[in-house]
């Protein structure tokens, strides 16, 4: 009985050791892949502090997200998370689509860039977004490929995004520019089905929520935002309904 009870002992140890393992080699894996991927997708750059990931819950958080800015702005980054949470079926990821159960991002700090054509800094990260992902899906139908070697898919059970803080940066403006908080936005079902969605397409829906919702609040707060621009700049508020039609039209065209 001593002897299977320690041989018990021994294969619970063996088994706690190599979930432990996976669980890092998986973290290791996500910023590896977030760091070399991500780049190609939005044609900036982007850093991903750490991950700290369970193996056997796949519950864990993901800490110092940053997006960089596309060439022609000047600004310190475009997103940043200093971390948020994600809850994921572990025995996923090595499958053709990863299941993630929810993405919870609290206090993102995004900075709102434009230049004087009123071109924004996010507006042009999704549009590299969106021919990244034309440019992959040409390429599949293209090359016919086959499952195998096929891109891995995503299921977000619910991405919720709350408390985004936005720094809206326009010569304009002046100063530090003005601040803006987003409404929560949530996105249900993302890639729900067989197919899936590809990483891209992901990006692509949450950084075209975050261009909408941040141009309906600019638009919203009018009144406010032209107060921000006497205490800040000094500008009169004709400035803001000049920058929220830039803004429109910009966007329009994009």
């Amino acid at each position: 009985m001593k002897k299977l009870i320690t041989v018990f002992l021994v294969f619970a140890v063996i088994a706690v050791a190599i979930f432990l393992s996976f669980s890092k080699v998986l973290s290791k894996g996500i910023v590896a892949g977030v760091e070399t991927y991500g780049p190609d997708v939005t044609q900036t750059e982007v850093t991903l502090e750490s991950v700290n990931l369970s193996a056997f819950s796949g519950k864990g958080a993901i800490t110092g997200f940053v997006v960089g800015n596309p060439e022609g702005f000047s600004t310190e980054h475009a997103i940043k998370l200093d971390d948020f949470q994600i809850d994921l079926k572990p025995a996923s990821v090595i499958s053709d689509k990863i299941v993630i159960n929810e993405i919870i991002i609290d206090g993102p700090q995004i900075i709102y860039e434009t230049n004087s054509e009123f071109k924004t800094n996010i507006g042009t990260i999704l549009k590299n977004v969106e021919s990244f992902a034309g440019s992959s899906d040409a390429s599949e139908e293209a090359e016919e490929q086959d499952s195998e070697g096929s891109e891995k898919k995503l299921e977000i059970g619910l991405f919720r995004l709350s408390n985004a803080k936005v720094q809206v940066v326009n010569p304009l403006l002046g100063g530090d520019g003005l601040s803006l908080e987003l409404p929560v936005i949530e996105l249900e079902d993302l890639g729900k089905g067989e197919e899936g969605m590809t990483i891209a397409d992901v990006m692509k829906k949450v950084l075209a929520s975050v261009n909408q919702e941040t141009i309906t609040a600019m638009s919203k707060n009018g009144g406010d935002l032209g107060n921000q621009v006497e205490e800040v700049g000094k500008k009169a508020k004709e400035s803001v309904g000049n920058l929220l039609k830039g803004f429109k039209k910009s966007v329009e065209s994009e």
